[in-house]
């Protein structure tokens, strides 16, 4: 059980850990939002606007983005883009990146002490 909790945290850690080191990251000026509702009734938005990288090399139009939550015309959020022709922007999930890398090094650290009293011939309790 462990390792598919290290392997799932860690995968969502990597993939937003790839957006932020390997694309150009920015700030995309929202121009308007689109709710849609979930399977569970939840309200999320589809929004659209402008991208600019940080070191302004980079810029990409009517890019679009998942949200959470309602985001006013106008409103700078924080995203990666994969190049100027780039119609999906990526939001930086920093909080993501930190939370779900402490439960993959949690998980991989449960693994190895478990690992080591069996080698130790100690016992890893549950039975």
């Amino acid at each position: 059980m462990l390792a598919v909790v290290a392997l799932c945290a860690g995968g969502v850690a990597a993939q937003d850990s790839y957006f932020l080191l390997a694309q150009p990251h920015g700030d995309v000026t929202v121009n308007h939002c689109v709710p849609h509702y979930t399977a569970k009734g939840r309200t999320e938005y589809d929004c659209y606007g402008d991208f600019t990288s940080d070191d302004g090399t980079v810029k990409a139009t009517n890019v679009s983005f998942p949200s959470h939550g309602f985001i006013n015309s106008g409103d700078r959020e924080r995203v990666t883009v994969s190049g100027p022709d780039a119609t999906l922007a990526n939001p930086i999930g920093y909080v993501h990146i930190v939370i779900f890398g402490g439960v993959a090094l949690a998980a991989v650290l449960g693994l190895l002490v478990m690992l080591l009293r069996r080698l130790l011939g100690r016992p890893t309790g549950g039975g």
